[in-house]
């Protein structure tokens, strides 16, 4: 079996996916895939830990069909669903590397995941890898998938390579958005790329008054004190800039905080002249 405990170097890689793809092409089949993972970095000139070989597939059918391609190689795990990971997923090790073929059966609307909908069929790269053209996800899908695990030891690398040789910066921020990576995980991607900031709402160029009760917001401004205006959905008094809603609990609350000791009956009525 392979040694996960040693990360492979790009000899083992290549070797072990040129074996594999040789398989592949012998059974005479054209079978989609994409590389992806750890693997797919170290293929594009990312020196970081890989522990294998993940290969992409669009369906159940063809990981059957490179299974079978791959048969003459040890079996490590038969293919089987596993709906923990919702993957079609088998696993042999090939000139001592384990080689991964999987399905990633999830819904996703954005096409910047790595492994997930559209995105490592729209995004990716073609690398020569013997006499294959090898498709491997980009590498900013990568980067986006260990900022959301949160493995330095990965993404730092990945940061480095990305500043030196370049990168799409739309895609990188879209992929960000949509796996929602925290501020504090995207900070080094802005401090040591320079990808801005997501943008803030522009603002009105007509602001309407400061308003925390909504669209009643101007009428109320332009009341005078003491008097009931009717919003939307309730009815406020007005009181020293102060509006305060029609209903027992939030007059008690506000006149208790705010202004000084009143008596205020419930469902009363409050205004400037018994206040």
């Amino acid at each position: 079996m392979g040694d996960k405990t040693r990360s492979l170097n790009l000899t083992d890689v290549t070797t072990a996916l040129d074996l594999a793809l040789d398989a592949l092409r012998a059974a005479d089949t054209d079978t989609a895939y994409r590389v992806c993972g750890t693997s797919a970095a170290l293929l594009q000139g990312v020196q970081l830990p890989v522990g294998d070989i993940d290969i992409l597939l669009t369906s159940r059918e063809d990981v059957d069909t490179f299974a079978a391609a791959l048969s003459s190689f040890p079996c490590l795990y038969t293919a089987a669903w596993i709906p923990e990971s919702s993957q079609y997923f088998a696993r042999f090790e090939v000139n001592g590397v384990e080689v991964e073929l999987s399905t990633v059966e999830r819904q996703a609307d954005a096409d910047t995941m790595e492994c997930v909908g559209s995105g490592p069929w729209q995004h990716h790269v073609l690398i020569t890898c013997g006499s294959h053209h090898v498709p491997v996800v980009r590498l900013e899908l990568r980067l986006v998938s260990e900022l959301l695990r949160d493995r330095a030891d990965r993404y730092d690398p990945l940061l480095d390579h990305l500043g030196t040789h370049g990168f799409d910066s739309d895609l990188l921020q879209r992929a960000m958005n949509a796996h929602h990576i925290p501020a504090h995980h995207q900070r080094p991607v802005q401090d040591r790329l320079g990808v801005p900031s997501p943008p803030l709402a522009p603002a009105d160029s007509n602001p309407e008054p400061s308003d925390p009760l909504g669209r009643a917001g101007a009428s109320l401004l332009a009341s005078r004190p003491g008097e009931a205006v009717d919003t939307d959905c309730y009815q406020v008094i007005v009181y020293g800039g102060v509006a305060v809603p029609r209903c027992c609990a939030a007059v008690c609350l506000l006149a208790s905080a705010l202004l000084p000791p009143v008596h205020v009956e419930e469902g009363s009525r409050v205004s400037a002249g018994n206040w």
